[in-house]
C-alpha cells in the first residue's frame, strides 16, 4: 500500500483554494525609485526623454500619467488602506471607473474616505531616469548595471513635482545646444544637466537644475535606449491587470457594506474564497506623499537601488494601519521587479557618422 494520504492532499488543496485567487502586482520594467522624505529625501538624476519622444511619436509627452484613488477599505473587523488604478482619462465605460463613481455617490460617500478626508483620484507621473553619483573627481556619473551600461530607473513623482520638472525643462534659460548646434531642452540624450529633486516640505517638491554641471552625450546610447519603459503595464485599470483582486474589493465595498454582509461573507467562505485573509498590504506610506505606493510589499532588488542604506524595502504588513497611513497596495504575491534584459550590441552609426542623435535613435529603436 502506498503511504500517500488522500485526506491530507485534499486538505492542502482546500487550504489553497480558501486563500482565494490572487493576482500579481504590475511593476515597471526597471527598478522604481521615488522621493521619500524619511528614507530618500533627495535624488540627483539625469532625466531622460520618454520612449514616445525617442520614437518621435506625435503628441509625445515627457511623463506617463497614472491615475489612482486610494481609500480605507473595511474588511470584516479590519480597516486597511488600498488603491485602485483608474483609466488615464475619465472613461465611464470602464468597470473600475464605474465602481468608483458608484462608491463616491450617495450611500457610499462615507466609506470612500482616507485618514485625511474624502478619497479623490490623483495623478502620478512616471519618467525614465539615470541615477547620478559623484566619482572620485567630483563629477556626476550615472550608476551602471552589471553589464557596465548606465542603468535606467523608473522614477515616480506626484503632480506638483512633475509640473516643476516640466517648467524647468521648457525654460529657455536652461536650454542647451544639441548636436546640431540648436538650442534644445536639457532633457535629452545629448548634452544635459543634473537635476536635484527633494522635498521642500511634507507636500511640496523642490527641483533644482545644476546648469553649471554639463553632462556629456550618453556614452552607450543603444544600451540605454533599449531600457526605456513605456509604463503601459502599470497604467492600465485595476479591473484589467488584477481582475481577481478587483472583485475582492467590490465584494468588501458592496457585500460587506449591506445589512446582509455577514451572511454573504459566510456564503463566500463556504464556496472556497476566504475574504478574511487580506490580499492588501498595510505598509506605512511615504511621508508627505499624496498618492499611494503601488509597490509596497513587492520584493525589489536592493543592490539596484542607490543609497541602499536609506532606500529601504517597505515594512511588513500590520494588522491595523499606522496612524499616519495614507496608502497601501494589495499584496498577494511578491514578484521581483522585472529587470531590463542586458543590452545586446547593435550595429549603429557612431556620432561622427550619424546625421544626429535622432538618426541614431531611429536606428536603435527601429522607428
Amino acid at each position: 500500500m502506498s503511504n500517500f494520504n488522500f485526506l491530507e492532499a485534499m486538505q492542502q488543496e482546500q487550504e489553497t483554494m480558501s486563500s482565494g485567487e490572487r493576482d500579481e502586482i504590475p511593476t515597471p520594467n526597471n527598478t522604481p525609485i521615488y522621493i521619500d522624505k524619511r528614507n530618500t529625501p533627495e535624488l540627483t538624476l539625469r532625466i531622460l526623454p520618454s520612449l514616445a519622444m525617442a520614437k518621435q511619436e506625435a503628441g509625445a509627452q515627457l511623463g506617463v500619467k497614472q491615475r489612482t484613488i486610494f481609500f480605507n477599505l473595511k474588511m470584516t473587523s479590519k480597516i486597511q488602506t488600498t488603491n485602485l488604478v483608474l483609466p488615464q482619462t475619465v472613461d465611464n465605460t470602464n468597470e473600475t471607473e464605474q465602481k468608483v463613481n458608484k462608491w463616491t455617490s450617495d450611500g457610499f460617500a462615507n466609506r470612500m474616505m482616507t485618514d485625511h478626508g474624502p478619497a479623490a483620484p490623483s495623478n502620478t507621473y512616471w519618467l525614465n531616469a539615470l541615477v547620478l553619483e559623484r566619482d572620485n573627481t567630483g563629477e556626476y556619473v550615472p550608476k551602471k548595471n552589471d553589464q557596465g551600461v548606465p542603468q535606467v530607473f523608473a522614477f515616480r513623482i506626484g503632480w506638483s513635482g512633475y509640473s516643476k520638472i516640466l517648467k524647468q525643462a521648457s525654460n529657455v534659460d536652461f536650454a542647451i545646444k544639441n548636436d546640431q548646434g540648436v538650442l534644445d531642452s536639457f532633457i535629452s540624450f545629448g548634452k544635459s544637466y543634473p537635476v536635484q529633486i527633494g522635498k521642500s516640505s511634507p507636500t511640496e517638491f523642490s527641483v533644482q537644475v545644476l546648469a553649471n554641471k554639463t553632462l556629456p552625450i550618453i556614452e552607450d546610447l543603444p544600451g540605454v535606449a533599449k531600457q526605456l519603459d513605456d509604463f503601459e503595464n502599470i497604467i492600465k485599470p485595476t479591473n484589467v491587470t488584477q481582475p481577481n483582486w478587483f472583485q475582492s474589493v467590490v465584494y468588501f465595498m458592496e457585500e460587506m457594506g449591506n445589512p446582509n454582509g455577514e451572511a454573504a461573507q459566510q456564503q463566500a467562505t463556504a464556496s472556497g474564497l476566504d475574504y478574511t485573509k487580506p490580499a492588501f498590504s498595510t505598509a506605512q506610506p511615504v511621508a508627505g506623499e499624496s498618492f499611494p505606493d503601488p509597490f509596497a510589499g513587492v520584493n525589489i532588488d536592493e543592490s539596484a537601488i542607490p543609497n541602499k542604506a536609506t532606500a529601504q524595502t517597505p515594512p511588513a504588513a500590520q494588522t491595523t494601519p499606522p496612524a499616519q497611513a495614507t496608502q497601501s497596495t494589495p499584496v498577494a504575491q511578491t514578484p521581483p521587479v522585472a529587470k531590463a534584459e542586458p543590452a545586446t550590441q547593435t550595429e549603429i552609426q557612431t556620432p561622427s557618422e550619424a546625421a544626429s542623435i535622432d538618426d541614431m535613435l531611429a536606428n536603435i529603436l527601429g522607428n
